[in-house]
């Protein structure tokens, strides 16, 4: 157990088929995983823990179900990306939906790199 606490990149290129809780993955810095199911709430959980991390680069969620889907995205917005300031940091979190690739991304990205048109909340 300690080498996962320890661990600050996750890869997994197959499919996990148990019930994984994206909450136990905050202390990594990179996440690519592949997931049977993904939950929304989950997700929105995860973005309030990442916006207090110092070291999070990106996660990313590809998946095959996705509970919650509409409340997530309708949560995003019509562009499927919002964004939030990080606390303690000039950086922003992006989040973006994708539902033609089935995946969910999560990226600290700096202030300028926000598109034009969109607020940062």
């Amino acid at each position: 157990m300690d080498h996962w606490k320890n661990a600050e990149q996750l890869y997994v290129n197959r499919n996990i088929f148990v019930i994984l809780d994206v909450l136990k993955l905050e202390h990594f810095s990179l996440v690519e995983v592949k997931m049977d199911r993904l939950r929304g709430k989950e997700l929105l959980e995860l973005r309030e823990m990442l916006l207090n991390r110092l070291e999070f680069a990106e996660f990313n969620f590809d998946y095959v179900n996705f509970d919650d889907e509409k409340e997530f995205s309708d949560f995003l917005g019509p562009d499927s990306m919002t964004f939030f300031q990080m606390k303690s940091s000039e950086d922003v979190l992006r989040i973006t939906h994708n539902s033609e690739v089935y995946s969910v991304n999560f990226k600290r990205i700096r202030k300028e790199n926000v598109p034009e048109g969109f607020s940062i909340y």
